[in-house]
């Protein structure tokens, strides 16, 4: 069988992630194309990784580029601009989230058939520890789910209108990740209450906490504070173990307190989980990023659309949707 090979659409910082787990799978880079012709981004990623072609941009690769498939790491709010060029193209494509910057602009692509070749990169959905989540699940009864979300803001220069275009738009780049896993674990959630502030000089959002009910009917909360100390974490309560991931690339399975008497040195008794087995991430990559190639590979190669994590095109519109009614209802509480 020939050796495979990938384009690569984008060649910033995360590009060169899929590319070494690409090379470590044996496939060969064939090219790559940056943000303008004389990009040396897109230069220096061919020499790292061996890329045989740089293109001058996205319409020269897929006119001329044999790739087996494609590799989509453009900027966040230009990948909705290639999505039809994608389409027409037909190859298996893993496309960086997000996909759009609005669920209006994937409206018409959930119609078209080819949009199956598409795969959206959501790659907290191939941690180890998330599928064995989904499994244990199965057979437990949820209390219900508590998910901490921070974006760090004061990072961000906002004087300058690009960054500041950023900033109103961090859940798309970031948290988008934790609240497909939500959707990826627990199904379809409905917003039953949301209590919003705002920034008085800038009106822009500085806190989002929100009451949800899972198909199922367990509530799932989310608190989200700009800037805050609290780390990114989702925490599961069943009838018989409480399951942490905190931070998202390590999950604690916890039952019931463990209890520690006092004595003459420390004269309170002190109380902490009972973490009866911890399952972290293999970090030998980026997080999740080699079973997420793994899975589609395997998908692209043999048409098959049953891998269980697998995002697709339905999946980015549903998490886009969800964003939308948290940070976007016309009248905050």
């Amino acid at each position: 069988m020939a050796a495979k090979n990938a384009a690569f659409i984008g060649c910033g910082k995360v590009s060169h992630f899929h590319a070494d787990v690409l090379r470590f799978l044996n496939v060969d880079i064939e090219g790559v194309c940056g943000g303008s012709p004389d990009s040396i981004s897109a230069t220096s990623f061919a020499e790292r990784h061996h890329a045989g072609h740089v293109y001058p941009d996205y319409r020269k690769l897929l006119a001329d580029s044999d790739a087996d498939y494609l590799w989509v790491v453009a900027p966040w709010d230009v990948t909705e601009t290639l999505l039809d060029a994608l389409l027409s193209d037909g190859r298996p494509a893993l496309v960086e989230k997000p996909l759009a910057t609005t669920s209006s602009k994937l409206d018409r692509i959930l119609q078209e058939v080819h949009q199956l070749n598409l795969y959206c990169g959501m790659n907290r959905r191939h941690y180890d520890h998330v599928e064995s989540l989904r499994r244990n699940l199965s057979s437990s009864s949820i209390r219900f789910v508590q998910t901490t979300l921070s974006e760090q803001t004061l990072i961000y220069d906002t004087s300058d209108p690009q960054e500041a275009n950023r900033v109103q738009n961090l859940w798309l780049n970031s948290s988008i990740h934790e609240l497909d896993l939500l959707l990826h674990l627990f199904g379809n959630l409905s917003v039953d209450r949301v209590y919003r502030r705002r920034d008085e000089s800038s009106g822009w959002l500085t806190s989002v906490n929100a009451v949800l009910t899972a198909s199922d009917g367990f509530p799932v909360f989310i608190t989200a504070n700009w800037n805050s100390s609290e780390a990114k974490s989702i925490l599961v309560e069943t009838t018989d173990r409480t399951y942490r991931l905190g931070p998202i690339e390590m999950m604690s399975v916890c039952q019931g307190l463990r209890r520690s008497e006092p004595t003459p040195e420390s004269p309170i008794a002190t109380y902490g989980p009972n973490v009866i087995e911890r399952i972290d991430t293999d970090r030998t990559f980026k997080p999740g990023f080699l079973n997420q190639t793994r899975e589609f590979l395997d998908v692209a190669d043999s048409g098959s659309l049953d891998a269980v994590s697998r995002a697709n095109v339905k999946d980015a519109h549903r998490v886009t949707c969800l964003i939308e009614e948290l940070l976007h209802e016309a009248d905050d509480v």
